[in-house]
């Protein structure tokens, strides 16, 4: 993890990356499955809900570099197809 950058601010950073530069589904998909590596410390009950642990620097990037990789492919075969269509002259 970088020194002096707290855990919360690197994955928030994150995030906003994945959003700047692909779209909010790969940021979404990114804060999901990093709460899904949180452990569970207590399950849940009738009475409370369950709860978790904090997140690692280990998970995150294992996270960030799956989401990462999905997005970068996901947007190099849309922008093979999704190329733009117009005609190469304007005069008609």
């Amino acid at each position: 993890m970088p020194e002096g950058l707290s855990i919360g601010t690197a994955v928030a950073r994150a995030g906003n990356m994945l959003l700047r530069r692909y779209n909010a589904r790969a940021q979404g998909d990114f804060l999901k499955e990093l709460a899904a590596t949180r452990p569970v410390i207590s399950p849940a009950n009738y009475f409370s809900q369950a709860i978790h642990g904090d997140i690692t620097w280990a998970s995150t990037e294992k996270v960030f570099s799956k989401i990462f990789k999905r997005a970068f492919k996901t947007a190099s075969s849309s922008a093979k197809v999704g190329r733009c269509m117009l005609p190469l002259s304007t005069t008609t």
